[in-house]
């Protein structure tokens, strides 16, 4: 059950539209506000819930505290069963996407992986490092719930729905961290609150991270030495590990190496094999490789090739909800 309504006093200004894609036990919504301030939402007690940014400028509230504020394409929200969420916008509209999944279908997928009492709240946390991939999922979701409508249904919709269970489950394969606290996800890098004395540097030190993610971005397929990235951002290596350490508490080839294999994922999802899917980050089939897709997605590739091709196909259906 989810419940999306306007403040009281803005009922008679506000519209809220959105067309829902429904794909066996996912639900999508792209939702737009249009001079509206405030909205509340509210998700059943079986369904979790995750709100990616289109456009316009948005903060969330929980328990009357600012949680996080998104840009386009970010996460943002992460609602767990029956979580109640404020949402206030500073634009005249704003457009996003509601996800909403079976808490048991994504109980079902992480037994699969040997997942065992997931902590849902370590989803947002997760998923707030990269929606990359699941954007493009919804992308895929939405086409093939399109193309339901028209009659011209197969086994794709299903498949988009596996594909998007793994990924969200494989996210809650390794836990959450101990700096992966309620309070990070609180106080997190387009978080609105109040600036710390030390802000500044770290502002500095994120666009220093940011200008070396859009490098990794344009030449995820050749190789990158520490050196190379320095050379680009024009400062020292010292500089540059202290930026990644200070905001990600990595080093630059460590998040290279995230996203290289956060691209491979991209490239099975899309049905490539897994030695052409490696070609496409510049990266040869090793057992190395194999081991470090497995720590961070719970699976080896193969597997997650063979989750793909044995999902059943489901129908699905479009309709526009007001």
């Amino acid at each position: 059950m989810l419940r999306i309504q306007a403040d009281q006093g803005m009922r008679t200004r506000a519209r809220v539209s959105g067309i829902r894609h429904q794909a066996g036990r996912l639900t999508l919504v792209d939702l737009k506000a249009e001079a509206c301030q405030r909205l509340v939402i509210e998700q059943g007690r079986t369904h979790l819930a995750i709100g990616l940014a289109d456009y316009g400028q948005v903060t969330i509230e929980i328990a009357d505290r600012i949680q996080a504020s998104a840009g386009r394409d970010g996460l943002l929200y992460g609602l767990v069963p029956e979580q109640l969420m404020g949402v206030r916008f500073q634009s005249p509209s704003a457009q996003w996407q509601h996800l909403t999944i079976e808490l048991q279908a994504l109980e079902h997928t992480c037994s699969s992986l040997g997942i065992a009492n997931p902590d849902w709240r370590a989803l947002p946390i997760r998923l707030r490092r990269d929606t990359s991939l699941l954007a493009t999922l919804l992308k895929r979701m939405r086409s093939d719930s399109d193309a339901a409508a028209q009659g011209a249904a197969d086994r794709s919709g299903s498949a988009t729905e596996q594909m998007i269970l793994l990924h969200l489950a494989s996210l809650l394969h390794s836990g959450v961290r101990q700096e992966d606290s309620e309070e990070h996800w609180r106080h997190g890098r387009n978080d609105q609150t109040q600036a710390t004395p030390d802000q500044p540097g770290r502002q500095r030190s994120q666009r220093l991270v940011d200008q070396t993610m859009d490098y990794f971005t344009e030449h995820i397929d050749q190789h990158i030495s520490l050196q190379d990235i320095c050379s680009h951002c024009g400062v020292s290596a010292r500089r540059m590990q202290a930026a990644f350490k200070e905001c990600m508490d990595k080093t630059p080839l460590q998040v290279l190496q995230e996203l290289r294999l956060q691209e491979i994922r991209r490239q099975l999802l899309a049905g490539l094999s897994v030695s052409e899917a490696c070609k496409r980050v510049g990266l040869r089939l090793s057992g190395h490789i194999a081991k470090a897709y497995q720590k961070q997605y719970g699976e080896l590739p193969r597997q997650t090739l063979a989750a793909i091709s044995s999902s059943e196909p489901r129908k699905a259906s479009s309709k526009t909800i007001a």
